[in-house]
């Protein structure tokens, strides 16, 4: 068999003049369709005339009573129109309104994705040149290993947690976190001193705000999200199907976030990474789900406190709302993570896990997918199939009988 990586080449590849009814065309020198042309809806402008000339001559009078008409016309077709919307059927007002929605959260993401743009521009122009700083002649950190300059970097982000440096203050529990494979894992990722710094302050800060979760990990079940097995290099697979989504995008962060660190717990010696498996069949949307917050934090996250852990996510298929999400999003997306993202459908997904896993982590992992896609099962019943691995190559119950939420 061929680990992930080895086979995605293989699997991927204008109107009529007419005078309104109910009145005669107007004689006066400025016609209706001249002043329409010239100063917007003829109504509103004859309307206007009307009011400030006061008597006129009887082409004003045959105006006037041209606008009465036309204003009649428009009333009556304003009637007959909302006689309509109000005959809708239940389910075409469900489609219009569900098309609003989207139409919102489409809004919401092309103005985030705009943000992020300008926030990159800026970034780059404020990169520090190393050379000043560390003595060093390069400028930007190498992404091939640690070398004596990385090094030096790495040191630098260590010191800021010793006392009386500026991350000194933090809790023992942050600071914990500040060990030389996460500092290198940063460097490897931000490449520049000045954002390092940043981002190193940052994971900190989120690992302090969240010592609960992480150290208890008890969360709200949202999903089916968890560690179904692993592939031939010893990387863990994250699976979720969005059919099995039980609560908005924002409710399920935490079930996110213990999961990668259940993942990380189950890496052999020399791995670091892990893959992804979204399946996208049976997607559904939820109101909050158009705040693009929760995709916000968990990219803060990964950027983070998980920076460097992804090898790569394998998407199952592509509804059409996710599908024009991804148009929006994809042409911001940096080339390195674009190359770590696999579009399948689920027959192409099912050859890419046989050929990726071990057999017995490949059948789980396929079960899954034929659950999902069975009619027959509910969602409860689906539930009891949910299975996660431990670090130990145990398999468990991802939900305990006893408890809605997972430990």
């Amino acid at each position: 068999m061929a680990p992930f990586g080895k086979i995605a080449a293989k699997a991927c590849g204008g109107g009529s003049k007419r005078a309104p009814c109910g009145g005669r065309r107007a004689q006066s020198p400025e016609p209706v369709s001249k002043i329409d042309a010239k100063a917007g809806p003829p109504v509103d402008t004859l309307a206007s005339l009307e009011t400030t000339s006061g008597s006129e001559s009887r082409s004003n009078d045959d105006s006037a009573t041209t606008v009465t008409s036309e204003s009649t016309l428009q009333s009556r077709s304003q009637v007959t129109t909302e006689a309509r919307v109000g005959s809708a059927s239940p389910e075409t007002q469900g489609s219009r309104s569900a098309k609003l929605l989207w139409g919102t959260a489409l809004a919401c993401v092309k103005m985030w994705v705009l943000a992020r743009k300008a926030k990159r521009t800026v970034e780059e122009r404020h990169q520090l040149d190393l050379s000043n700083l560390l003595g060093s002649g390069k400028t930007e950190i190498s992404t091939e290993g640690i070398s004596k300059e990385d090094q030096e970097v790495v040191d630098h982000l260590l010191a800021l947690v010793e006392p009386g440096n500026r991350l000194g203050q933090m809790s023992e529990f942050a600071k914990a976190y500040a060990t030389p494979d996460f500092a290198e894992r940063i460097v490897r990722k931000h490449r520049s001193l000045k954002k390092c710094e940043k981002k190193f302050e940052q994971a900190l800060q989120w690992r302090q705000e969240n010592q609960e979760l992480l150290v208890e990990r008890k969360f709200t079940l949202g999903g089916d999200e968890r560690v179904i097995g692993h592939d031939l290099e010893g990387r863990p697979v994250i699976y979720m199907c969005l059919k099995n989504q039980m609560q908005s995008g924002q409710r399920c962060l935490d079930q996110k976030v213990v999961t990668m660190v259940q993942a990380i717990e189950t890496m052999r010696p020399g791995v670091e990474k892990t893959v992804h498996i979204w399946d996208l069949h049976g997607q559904q949307f939820y109101a909050a789900d158009l705040s693009p917050t929760p995709l916000i934090r968990m990219m803060h996250s990964q950027d983070t406190y998980f920076a460097e852990r992804l090898h790569e996510v394998v998407i199952v298929g592509m509804p059409k709302m996710a599908a024009a999400l991804k148009d929006i999003v994809w042409p911001m997306v940096p080339e390195r993570l674009k190359a770590k993202i696999r579009f399948f459908s689920p027959e192409q997904a099912m050859e890419y896990v046989q050929a990726g896993c071990p057999e017995e982590d490949a059948e789980r992992i396929l079960e899954a997918m034929k659950d999902n896609r069975d009619p027959n099962l509910t969602l409860a019943e689906r539930k009891q199939r949910w299975t996660r691995k431990r670090a130990d190559g145990t398999v468990t119950p991802l939900v305990s009988a006893s408890s809605p939420s997972a430990r």
